[in-house]
């Protein structure tokens, strides 16, 4: 899981340098104008990296479940007729 969210998260970093280097550019400004298109993209990589996520987050989760355990004590501690589920 480690190494899927290593490469997942290039594309977060590349548009956390973006929204960094336009904070740069505007420096002072109260408003910082952005494309409605910029906009569109960062939205979409922010998206995608969170259903990339939740994807191998659920897989990870089910696939390490523990089935579920029926203890069933030794036959001595059984008693008369009684058999295991």
């Amino acid at each position: 899981m480690f190494t899927f969210l290593s490469r997942k998260i290039r594309s977060i970093k590349v548009v956390n340098s973006f929204i960094a280097n336009k904070l740069e550019q505007e420096k002072g400004k109260l408003t910082i104008p952005f494309p409605r298109e910029d906009v569109e993209n960062i939205l979409s990589v922010i998206q995608q990296f969170v259903e990339d996520y939740e994807k191998i987050t659920e897989k990870y989760t089910t696939d390490t479940r523990q089935p579920a355990r029926v203890l069933v004590p030794p036959s001595s501690e059984r008693k008369d007729g009684e058999n295991p589920p």
